[in-house]
């Protein structure tokens, strides 16, 4: 989804691997700040619901 976004914007940005990384440097950050660690169900729920929404804003 992030290369199709890209593509359609027309624009770079940064690479899934870099994605990859800035997420896991902000889970770190969010576990050791507040303990918050959600499960691999939990994230799958809120990529699911970013996605809904991407999708609904897409369409406008």
């Amino acid at each position: 989804m992030v290369e199709e976004a890209r593509a359609a914007a027309g624009k770079g940005g940064p690479t899934c691997e870099e994605c990859a990384a800035t997420s896991e440097q902000a889970r770190a950050a969010l576990k050791e700040w507040n303990g918050y660690a959600p499960t691999h169900a939990e994230e799958q729920d809120l990529d699911s619901e970013l996605d809904r929404r991407l999708a609904r804003v897409a369409d406008r």
